[in-house]
């Protein structure tokens, strides 16, 4: 064994002497107008091989021999140079490198997604990117987890936390009430549908034309999910009309412009990278009373069974001795996560390739919840002739995903007590008698599940040819096509409204095809002053199919998932294919340079579109920048952009009546009048800002104010009953509303040494938002949960209007309602006020700390949570279980008293990560990268709120449908805390 082990070192000492005699050794000094500059990166390009310049400027590494290596030099505040070197082994030679003052911030060129060059100092908008750096280094299960608190004035929050979820955005504020405030998608410069995708009562979940059941289907997976974020090569996000007014009537609530991975040139390149890791419950519900003992449950019966006619004492006095379960805990569970990626890249300048291929596998912190995905993307690329590139990708992925029946299974736990007149808190789960809901155990409540089974193709591709050597043509064509398909189980014996158990199927397909042609020319007219034209136009048609159907009574001991097994009345089938909505618009962009400091640029869309009146819309931008140092600039621009209606706005449409949830007849009325003069609505925008790249570029610092209007939204309104089949109110453009905020961006070099490097980074928004315009007379839009947040002329979008009785003098504006509640208080907005981020980057000798802080601020939210727990037939809740009933009944009902502060601060990442030396990796022969990090998410919060699992979380379920209503808390799981291994290996 011994003579094996010095054999195993002789063997590995020749190794690392091969592989260091294979070397060969460059030096040099870095140089700014022939100062020394210290703290440059000096990198061999394609490798992790590098050195940082000392003091004086000097530098000395080693590099490969025999082969032609380029040499990169950066450093904050300075444009990036490069020299190509090809030594022999062991030689030394000496490059000298002068770099010369200048953002490399406003020399990227930014991806707008059309056939439009620009470079950032080009622009009069802020810009907001993230690069596959930054995901790569987050092992996300999605792309839309990697945006969560990195850029300002970009909010992304979750419903549920449920696997395979999709996220929620809200650039700059809500964007509208009837339509969506979800930003466009384009991935690969084609048009990717972003919609919750969730079928199974998701499209038609509170529909009134299926019936289906409103148990919260708000939270399915949207298009940025489907990609697998380490095929990502940048995101960025177009904020508002400033910005994303090439989009025209798309574009009002931003864009997301995805750029994937493709070919390269070079040798063979195999990438593995695995991510493992678990999940589980970031914390449970406050307040909520747990360890009873014989003298507070003797208490308790009296409160709530004085003269000893529901519960005997026998009944009560066997719980004296037995420790409560935290039944809004039992329902989670610690899950696991799983993702493997496999990448293969290289190819020539005639021929590159890039594939990628993932399998994922996810069980749910909920009990019942799972999600499996698997696909791949492939990239080709081609530069047949001078002047010709050819691109195209294509992406695959089909997804498993199931689901329990409302946001969180904590939904039913109260659900249960409050249904049953002889539930005692302090209970086993079993035990309560004569239930609602019929569940007897969380186990039985996890088989009432929701599944959806999908697949989704994505294909795109991309000509652009230069035809002389200012003009060059672009075409960009391509297709997402997905299909879903879902269904509810509803077990017999479970649920009391379907006593005899019940199977939702439904089905929808959904193709979108983009084409986009463009020109574009450049003209330099003289040393200081150049033009920059383009021009083109785009092509888009969405085409959605879906298909609903009931089954009911099912035969006792059959498969629940077989619809032959069910003996009930069929409901009829119900089915809608909404019509193809076609867009095509003609869009324009000048740009022109003037002294390398001035730049101008003007612009604009022209719309027209099958969902809105035949005609052409104008959205007319217009920036300019100016450079005042090669480190600052200052910026303003205007832009119009807009939110086209519904498909099915415009024609008439019909609603069931009768039948509820198991009836088999129904009438249809009509629903929705025709409107042939519906209008896109209208957002405009300015923005005002400076950027500045301060103390050698150690410290970057942005500002934004923007400013944005809608016009022509659209809401219902009151209208002729005569003219309009009967219907008194129908949706007009009629509304108004503002958004206004401040963002600021700021990044630091704090420490910059040969060894070590500690970057910091904030970043903060504001928003104040308010509904200007509302139809007349003014009556107000409810939403949620008791119709406790509404939208109400002179207020925040989703303010919090709370119930009291007529005898309260609340100091804050009130309203006589005419119904229960009486009076409605004005508590507050829904909307956080402030956000703010602290990002903190350690690196030291290929380690690398990083942390993620993140916070919201002034905003309030519904505590429906805790007003559950102390509902006077529960007594749960720890501060109120002892009260007289005539005391906590007024409190109970009082919906003030249920309004709180979200306010928090998260630990949103922590990780440390591990770059093996190259030189370590020699010996192996074949291992030419291997990184190692330890990510943990969503780690901790503080908070003073006292209420659900999770202070972020939105409510989805209990009947909230309103897109744009916000700020309840009603038993939603949240974000989970997540623990990931990260493996990256290269060959």
């Amino acid at each position: 064994m011994r003579k094996k082990m010095y054999l195993l070192i002789v063997l590995l000492g020749s190794s690392f002497g091969a592989a260091w005699a294979q070397t060969a050794t460059v030096s040099g000094k870095i140089t700014s107008k022939g100062d020394p500059l210290p703290g440059a990166s000096i990198q061999e390009a394609g490798t992790t091989n590098g050195t940082s310049s000392t003091g004086d400027g000097s530098y000395k590494f080693s590099v490969a021999a025999g082969k032609a290596v380029t040499i990169k030099v950066s450093s904050i505040g300075f444009k990036d140079a490069q020299s190509v070197i090809t030594l022999n082994a062991g030689e030394s030679r000496t490059v000298n490198f002068e770099l010369e003052e200048g953002s490399k911030f406003l020399e990227e060129v930014v991806v707008t997604g059309l056939s439009i060059n620009a470079k950032q100092k080009e622009l009069g908008t802020s810009r907001a990117t993230i690069g596959s750096e930054t995901i790569n280094s987050l092992p996300a299960p999605s792309a839309e987890a990697a945006l969560v608190g990195r850029l300002p004035g970009v909010e992304v929050f979750s419903t549920d936390g449920a696997p395979g979820g999709g996220f929620r955005f809200r650039i700059r504020g809500g964007n509208s009430i009837s339509g969506s405030s979800e930003p466009l998608l384009i991935v690969d410069g084609i048009f990717m549908d972003n919609a919750n995708r969730n079928t199974t009562s998701g499209a038609a979940g509170g529909n009134s034309a299926t019936g289906a059941a409103t148990f919260g289907m708000q939270n399915g997976t949207r298009g940025l999910g489907a990609l697998n974020p380490e095929d990502i090569e940048s995101m960025e996000i177009l904020k508002g009309a400033a910005a994303a007014s090439l989009y025209g009537s798309r574009a009002a609530s931003g864009v997301i412009v995805v750029k994937t991975k493709s070919g390269g040139q070079g040798k063979l390149k195999l990438d593995y990278s695995l991510d493992i890791g678990s999940m589980e419950l970031a914390r449970g519900v406050s307040k909520y009373k747990m360890n009873w003992n014989a003298t507070e449950i003797g208490q308790w019966a009296n409160l709530i069974n004085p003269t000893k006619t529901i519960y005997t004492d026998a009944n009560i006095a066997q719980y004296g001795n037995n420790p409560l379960t935290d039944y809004t805990t039992e329902s989670f569970r610690k899950g696991s996560f799983s993702r493997n990626t496999v990448r293969l890249q290289g190819g020539t300048r005639k021929f590159g390739y890039y594939f990628s291929g993932n399998i994922q596998n996810t069980i749910g912190q909920i009990k019942g919840t799972d999600f499996k995905t698997k696909g791949g993307l492939l990239s080709l690329s081609s530069e047949p002739l001078r002047g010709l590139s050819v691109k195209v990708n294509l992406n695959y992925q089909d997804a498993d995903r199931n689901q329990v029946a409302a946001g969180s299974p904590g939904f039913f736990v109260p659900n249960r007590w409050a249904n049953d007149a002889l539930a005692m808190p302090f209970m086993r789960y079993t035990d309560v008698k004569n239930t609602v809901q019929g569940i007897k155990s969380l186990d039985d409540y996890a088989t009432i599940q929701r599944e959806n089974v999908s697949t989704r193709l994505t294909v795109s591709g991309n000509i652009n040819y230069k035809i002389t050597g200012n003009l060059s043509a672009d075409v960009n064509a391509g297709i997402d096509r997905s299909k879903v398909k879902g269904q509810m189980i509803y077990p017999s014996g479970l649920v009391a409204i379907f006593p005899a158990g019940r199977l939702d199927q439904d089905y929808e397909e959904l193709t979108q095809k983009t084409l986009t042609l463009g020109l574009n020319h450049a003209w330099q007219i003289s040393p200081k002053l150049y033009v920059k034209s383009a021009v083109g136009t785009q092509y888009d048609d969405n085409e959605r199919f879906y298909d609903y159907t009931r089954f009911q009574n099912l035969t006792a001991g059959k498969d629940p998932r077989d619809t032959s097994n069910y003996t009930g009345p069929q409901k009829a089938q119900f089915f809608q294919v909404l019509p193809i909505v076609r867009t095509i618009g003609i869009y324009f962009n000048e740009t022109i340079g003037i002294g390398e400091k001035l730049f101008l640029n003007i612009g604009g869309r022209f719309d027209r579109s099958t969902s809105f009146i035949p005609q052409f819309f104008f959205y007319p931008r217009a920036s300019a920048s100016y450079q005042a140092t090669p480190n600052v600039r200052f910026r303003a621009a205007y832009g119009v952009s807009g939110t086209q209606p519904a498909p099915y706005l415009s024609t008439l449409t019909f609603r069931s009546v009768g039948g509820g949830y198991n009836g088999s007849g129904t009438n249809y009325v009509p629903n929705n009048p025709p409107n042939s003069d519906l209008k896109p609505e209208e957002q405009s925008e300015i923005e005002f800002g400076f950027d500045a790249s301060l103390l050698k570029g150690r410290l970057n610092v942005e500002v934004t104010y923007y400013n944005k209007s809608f016009s022509n939204l659209l809401l219902n309104a009151p209208i002729n009953p005569a003219i309009n089949f009967g219907l008194t109110n129908g949706i007009r453009n009629v509304g108004g509303m503002y958004n206004r905020g401040l963002e600021l961006s700021v990044n630091a070099t704090v420490v910059q040494t040969p060894s070590v490097t500690w970057n910091v980074g904030f970043t903060g928004a504001t928003l104040q938002n308010e509904m200007t315009t509302m139809p007349q007379p003014p009556n107000p839009i409810p939403g949620g949960i008791d119709n406790i947040v509404q939208i109400r002329e002179g207020y925040p979008l989703s303010g919090i209007w709370a119930g009291i009785p007529f005898n309260a003098a609340p100091d804050a504006p009130t309203v006589a309602t005419g119904a229960s509640p009486n009076v409605r208080v004005f508590m507050g907005n829904t909307q956080p006020r402030y956000e703010g981020n602290i990002n903190s980057t350690l690196n030291i000798k290929g380690f690398t700390i990083s942390t993620l802080i993140g916070g919201k601020f002034d905003f309030l939210k519904y505590n429906q949570t805790a007003r559950d727990m102390a509902n006077p037939v529960k007594r749960q809740h720890a501060d109120f279980w002892d009260m007289p009933t005539a005391q906590l009944t007024p409190i109970y009902n009082d919906q003030t008293q249920w309004v709180q502060r979200g306010d928090f601060v998260k630990l949103r990442q922590l990780s440390i990560a591990y770059a093996v030396p190259k030189a370590a990796l020699a010996q192996t022969k074949f291992i030419k990268r291997l990184d190692v990090a330890l990510v943990g998410a969503n780690l901790a919060q503080w908070t003073k709120y006292e209420g659900g699992y999770d202070v972020e979380a939105e409510t989805s379920g209990a009947g909230l449908t309103s897109a744009w209503a916000r700020g309840i808390d009603s038993w939603d799981g949240g974000i989970p805390k997540t623990y990931t291994l990260s493996i990256n290996i290269g060959f």
